[in-house]
Order: structure tokens, then C-alpha cells, then sequence
């Protein structure tokens, strides 16, 4: 990876480090290997918080109700809804 004063921008280096991680993941050759990869870069909280939104895509996608989503989730309608939206290709 390049150095952070090597980009012109912070959204650049984001963008890079965004390409960076994702050509890992697909040179992981095994479940096992994609396991370190993401335990060895993501937190604890990191790690809640996926699971929390991967839940979450999935009682979207069940039609259930930001209102339930919520109470089952501990989410925000604005979070449930940023999910959403990022569903359908949404900023």
C-alpha cells in the first residue's frame, strides 16, 4: 500500500485501501485463510457491528418492519434505512 502522504486525498486513500482489502479477500484460497484475513483486521465492535447489519439485510429483505427491525436489532430507523438504501446500490 502507499504511503497516506502519497494520495492527493483522503477519499483516494480510502479508495485505495478500499481495492487493497477486496483483492485479498479474493486471493483467499480457503474459508480458513478469509477467516484470518478478516480476524486479524477487524475489532471486536467491528465484528458486532457486521453481524448486526448482516441481520438486519436479512429482516429487510424478510419485509419486516423498521419498527421490529429495531427492537430486535437495537437499530436506529436511520441506520435501518442507510442498510437499506446501500441494498439497492444507494448512496
Amino acid at each position: 500500500m502507499k504511503e497516506p502522504i502519497e494520495f492527493k486525498s483522503k477519499k483516494e486513500r480510502e479508495k485505495s485501501g478500499w481495492r487493497e482489502f477486496l483483492e485479498k479477500v479474493e486471493k483467499a484460497e480457503s474459508g480458513k485463510q478469509l477467516r484470518i484475513l478478516l480476524d486479524s483486521i477487524l475489532s471486536k465492535n467491528e465484528k458486532r457491528l457486521v453481524v448486526k447489519r448482516l441481520a438486519a439485510i436479512s429482516l429487510i429483505k424478510e419485509g419486516k418492519t423498521y419498527r421490529k427491525i429495531g427492537e430486535a436489532l437495537w437499530l436506529s430507523p436511520s441506520t435501518i434505512s442507510a442498510i437499506k438504501k446501500s441494498l439497492s446500490g444507494g448512496p
